[in-house]
């Protein structure tokens, strides 16, 4: 089993203790309950922290590579790009901010759910950019 998928069950039994008051209602007295816009909080962060250092840790073993200079600076224009993902990862986290502090959270989630599908399309975009010049390099 993946940790993420184990990480993801060890936060939902901790969200509330005893564990059946994740399930009970009304909530039993005495349950204590992780504050969950804290939680989305720290992942978002911990999630656009975690894209700039995929975006940044590539681009100094680029320049190690013999390929001439022109390949060399295609390479780091598409790694570059992972830069525009946590960019707008951070947009997103300002989206969500916003988000978790409204009562009106189907309208105010429009942005959020439009800057993640952008995120991930820039992503998928510039993968298959890099799988192409990887297979035109024919590695």
């Amino acid at each position: 089993m993946p940790a993420a998928v184990k990480n993801m069950r060890a936060n939902l039994c901790a969200l509330r203790r005893p564990i059946s008051a994740n399930w009970d209602w009304p909530t039993p007295p005495g349950s204590k309950c992780v504050d969950i816009k804290a939680m989305i909080t720290a992942t978002s962060i911990l999630n656009i922290v975690c894209e700039f250092l995929v975006a940044l840790l590539p681009i100094a073993a680029v320049f190690h590579i013999g390929v001439d200079e022109r390949q060399r600076w295609t390479v780091v224009s598409l790694l570059s790009m992972g830069f525009v993902v946590a960019i707008i990862g951070c947009i997103r986290m300002h989206f969500l901010n916003v988000e978790l502090h409204t009562l009106d959270v189907t309208w105010y989630s429009t942005p959020n759910w439009v800057c993640s599908l952008i995120e991930i399309d820039v992503a998928l975009v510039c993968h298959d950019h890099l799988y192409y010049f990887h297979i035109e390099m024919g590695c």
